[in-house]
């Protein structure tokens, strides 16, 4: 149910940024250039903090279906994606763990630069719960979490219809 309130909550916003593009034209038009400057400098001010999709990959790799779920939401929804490798990882295995994930979040780059969708890639040293909220705080407006499943490899589930493993993907409202 949250996705159709966040649905009608991104129309509301459109509907309303119309409205203020709108009036700032018609004091553009009437010669009243200073009212028209402040409703823009507003919208630039408004759509300066883009709403988010934070996509939690699966340690240092980012699975496929979740890649392409997320961006198909993304490019739905006009979000931009925050892409997160984290793992706990000794200090060791940062510089390892950090270099493979900067190489499956180049890849993720690559899909989101081919379908239009502005992407970003951050790395955590952290549990994947921990790293959640510590990214919500730090870039602000992320409206859902999508990753992949948490326990172990479901590859013993089949579906049953299909007689294949199940691919689950699992998505979160921040809202």
């Amino acid at each position: 149910m949250s996705l159709i309130q966040s649905i009608k909550s991104k129309f509301s916003r459109v509907g309303k940024q119309v409205d203020e593009y709108q009036e700032a034209i018609t004091f553009a038009q009437a010669g009243e250039y200073e009212p028209a400057d402040r409703l823009l400098a507003a919208q630039s001010r408004d759509s300066a903090g883009a709403d988010k999709l934070l996509v939690v990959g699966s340690g240092s790799s980012f699975p496929p279906d979740v890649v392409s779920y997320s961006l198909e939401m993304a490019g739905r929804l006009s979000y931009e994606i925050v892409a997160m490798n984290a793992s706990p990882v000794p200090d060791e295995k940062k510089e390892a763990f950090r270099l493979e994930s900067e190489k499956s979040g180049e890849a993720f780059r690559q899909a989101a630069e081919k379908q239009g969708v502005e992407i970003r890639h951050i790395v955590k040293f952290a549990t994947q719960d921990f790293a959640v909220e510590e990214a919500v705080k730090q870039e602000g407006n992320i409206d859902f979490v999508v990753s992949d499943t948490q326990a172990e490899n479901r590859a013993d589930q089949r579906d049953a219809k299909e007689s294949r493993p199940v691919k689950e993907c699992y998505v979160y409202s921040m809202g």
